[in-house]
């Protein structure tokens, strides 16, 4: 992939029009449409109502965790 010239295309018109930032939390680089374009066509992919997308493995453990260990009585 890293020699097909469409995904260097590609590549290069999401950097022109989004900007690139490492990964981090969107609280730090912000949120983008682009983002929200993902969790649609992802949920939409899986068939379900949301989608939730994470940069990392240990914000994505983070976030499910601390969903799920919390004091209220509300069932999964």
């Amino acid at each position: 992939m890293a020699g097909n010239k469409e995904i260097y295309k590609s590549a290069i018109s999401i950097v022109e029009q989004y900007g690139f930032t490492p990964a981090s939390s969107r609280l730090v680089s912000g949120n983008l449409s682009i983002h929200e374009e993902l969790e649609s066509k992802l949920a939409e992919f899986k068939n379900k109502e949301a989608c939730l997308v994470f940069p990392s493995g240990y914000q994505t453990n983070v976030g499910v965790i601390s969903a799920l260990m919390t004091n209220e009585a509300h069932p999964v």
